[in-house]
């Protein structure tokens, strides 16, 4: 009876902790998200538990469900703690702050009262209390969220048939810079893969990205809007999955596939989900809340190609590309996001094989670059010719989510100057006989715009605008022919200042 009662306190305390993140991130709630850190919660929970028995058998003191619960709570709100701690003028390091909760568990190892019956009842009662009052904020957080939104929807598309319409594949290789922008910063010449697309049929446009981060580009350009707002809850892997391209084609049973050769977002509404997920960097934003994270950071090492191989991620990603089929022209989306040229720096090993070149982006930037930039050229002339050949009667459209962006950390004059080009992005588009796109098309945001004007003429053009995103804040950037740094400094924690 009492190991029953153990069992339930620590069951209760293990729920709380997925269902408060939860509640305070109501952007990251689906079934399936929340599956996944139940089980995670658990599973870390199940050996924090064993490990403190073996610690009280080894000191030959009794199981005391007082000590596992300090334990299991001090584990799991380690992170809280942390970020509560740092500001702008305090660092409070990991190094610090672990020797404290370790003298504060082996504090409860010796002076935790004994389990008792009444304990046992404050103990179920505050545990019960923490859950009502996490489920309150749930709901409460919920209505508030689902009536909030990051668009504002025009009618441009209702009622739009896509009946007939031609199956799409979109190659997104990350921070991929246009032909202009990769010659000045880095005075490579890219003509060699230009002229091999150029040959396969491809037409190459000279556009910009909207925003100089992933996150806004790619929901952006699926929602064919620009964002009215955003906040702590935006979640790229959401706004992607519910974007109205996705229920566009969705609505006319398009089959969609998801190659994930970037590792942090999974589709949910996608029939598909290809190569591996990074679990880590899925979750990233729960571990930050517990003491997963300076574990994480302390073993690196042993577990970086365990967890997730992102070397064997971006070849599983051209593999799957390859092996993309639709000889019957059957409705099919493709969206394959690599990444690829965005670091870590890759190499060829002397049998052909990638590995990291290491973490040597602070010491050449541009010589990592140009190497992974190399990597992704080939990569795709080998698999094109394949992909075109499977695949009649399909858009192909390789288009990088923005341009390269300069690290300040190694370079700060050279950040300053090369700002403008984290906008230029690569944009290459291969059309079925028939189609055409506008030329007045010169961002992102107006790509599939411009390619479902060949299923209806009414969509319109939207004018291009260019943001810089810094956390929450949305700023407009202007003027990229006659940009200055002047007087103020550009960059802080990677933010944009006016």
């Amino acid at each position: 009876m009492k190991k029953l009662q153990n069992i339930i306190l620590y069951t209760l305390l293990l729920l709380h902790f997925p269902v408060f993140y939860t509640s305070n991130n109501i952007s990251e709630l689906s079934m399936s998200a929340f599956i996944e850190l139940l089980g995670i919660t658990f599973v870390i929970g199940f050996i924090i538990i064993i490990t403190i028995s073996i610690i009280l058998r080894v000191i030959k003191k009794p199981i005391n469900p007082i000590i596992v619960l300090i334990g299991i709570f001090l584990f799991f709100s380690y992170g809280i703690f942390y970020q509560g701690l740092i500001d702008d003028e305090s660092h409070v390091r990991h190094v610090i702050l672990l020797p404290i909760f370790a003298m504060v568990f082996l504090v409860a190892l010796k002076y935790s009262p004994k389990s008792t019956k009444k304990t046992t009842q404050i103990i179920f009662s505050m545990l019960i209390i923490l859950m009502m009052s996490d489920l309150f904020t749930f709901f409460s957080e919920y209505e508030y969220e689902s009536a909030g939104e990051y668009w504002n929807f025009s009618e441009d598309f209702d009622n739009m048939e896509l009946e007939n319409f031609p199956s799409i594949i979109w190659i997104i290789p990350d921070e991929y810079p246009s032909y202009d922008s990769l010659q000045v910063m880095t005075s490579y010449d890219n003509s060699n893969f230009i002229n091999n697309l150029t040959d396969m049929g491809f037409e190459i446009k000279d556009m910009r990205s909207n925003y100089d981060f992933s996150a806004y580009s790619i929901p952006s350009t699926m929602n064919m809007e620009y964002i009215t707002k955003t906040d702590k809850h935006f979640d790229v892997g959401k706004e992607m999955s519910n974007s109205r391209l996705v229920k566009l084609l969705q609505s006319s049973n398009y089959e969609l596939t998801h190659i994930n050769g970037e590792g942090g977002y999974h589709l949910d509404n996608f029939d598909n989900n290809l190569c591996d997920h990074n679990i880590i960097l899925r979750n990233a934003n729960y571990f930050d809340t517990n003491m997963v994270l300076p574990i994480l950071i302390f073993t690196q090492p042993l577990y970086v190609n365990i967890v997730y191989d992102h070397v064997r991620n971006v070849e599983c990603h051209f593999e799957e590309l390859r092996e993309v089929k639709n000889i019957n022209s059957e409705q099919k989306f493709v969206l394959a996001h690599v990444l690829l040229p965005h670091r870590p720096h890759l190499m060829e090993d002397e049998g052909g094989s990638l590995k990291k070149r290491g973490n040597d982006h602070l010491r050449n930037p541009e010589e990592g670059l140009i190497g992974n930039i190399e990597i992704v050229n080939q990569k795709l002339i080998e698999s094109l010719p394949i992909i075109i050949e499977n695949n009649p009667n399909t858009i192909i459209l390789i288009m990088s989510d923005h341009g390269f962006r300069y690290d300040p950390d190694a370079d700060f004059q050279k950040a300053t100057e090369f700002q403008k080009f984290r906008y230029d992005n690569f944009v290459a588009i291969y059309l079925p006989n028939n189609f055409e796109l506008e030329n007045n098309v010169n961002s992102n945001i107006n790509i599939f715009r411009s390619i479902f004007q060949n299923a209806s003429e009414n969509i319109p053009i939207l004018e291009d605008r260019f943001f810089h995103v810094c956390y929450t804040e949305i700023k407009e950037f202007y003027d990229f022919e006659n940009y200055t740094l002047g007087s103020k400094k550009l960059f802080k924690d990677n933010c944009l200042i006016n």
